[in-house]
C-alpha cells in the first residue's frame, strides 16, 4: 500500500480516461460506482458539468483521488474559478500518467490541501518510482525492478547535466 492505502477498501475518485457506458450518460451521470471506487470520466467534465461533479465526489465522501494531473487540473481549477465548495475531505492525491508541473502542484495544494503523491512507471513494469509530499525528487521503489541511469560510456551517471541512458530490469516475469 502507499500512503496507508490499499485499492478497494478505501473510497477513491478515479479521474483518468475511462470510458463511462452510454446507458450510464443518458441518464446524465458521468461516473460510475465500482464498489469503492467512483469513476468519472474526464472527456465530459466541463463548466456546464463540474458542479455535478463536485455534487457526487461530495455524496460518496473519498479518502482519496487517483488522476492524471490534466485532469485533475480541470477539476481543480473548475472547483477555483466557480467557487464550487468541496465538503469532503480529500487527504490524499495520486496522480499519475504524465508530469505533474510545479503550478499544478500549487492548484492542487490550495484546492484540495491534500498530500500529494506523484507516481512515475511504464507498461513493462520494471521501475516504478513516487515522490511524496513537500519533495519533488522521484523515490525509484526497489519492490518492483532494478534500474540505474549510465551515461554514454556505460558508467553511472555523476550529475544531472550528463547524457545519459535508463536501463531497467522488473522482478516480475511471466
Amino acid at each position: 500500500s502507499l500512503a496507508g492505502y490499499k485499492p478497494g477498501y478505501h473510497r477513491s475518485v478515479r479521474l483518468h480516461g475511462d470510458i463511462i457506458p452510454d446507458d450510464v450518460l443518458i441518464k446524465g451521470e458521468f461516473w460510475i460506482e465500482e464498489g469503492n471506487r467512483l469513476t468519472m470520466s474526464v472527456h465530459h467534465l466541463n463548466e456546464d458539468t463540474a458542479s455535478l461533479y463536485i455534487d457526487k465526489i461530495n455524496q460518496f465522501q473519498p479518502e482519496y483521488i487517483h488522476a492524471y494531473p490534466s485532469a485533475l487540473s480541470l477539476l481543480a481549477s473548475y472547483i477555483e474559478l466557480m467557487s464550487l465548495r468541496l465538503r469532503t475531505k480529500v487527504k490524499t492525491l495520486f496522480t499519475d500518467s504524465e508530469t505533474t508541473y510545479p503550478w499544478q502542484k500549487e492548484l492542487f495544494i490550495r484546492v484540495f490541501n491534500a498530500d500529494i503523491f506523484n507516481i512515475y512507471g511504464h507498461t513493462e513494469g520494471a521501475v516504478m518510482g513516487v515522490t511524496f509530499p513537500g519533495s519533488s525528487f522521484l523515490n525509484i521503489l526497489p519492490q518492483v525492478g532494478y534500474m540505474e541511469l549510465i551515461d554514454t560510456s556505460l558508467n553511472p551517471i555523476i550529475n544531472s547535466e550528463s547524457i545519459w541512458s535508463c536501463i531497467k530490469s522488473t522482478w516480475v516475469s511471466n
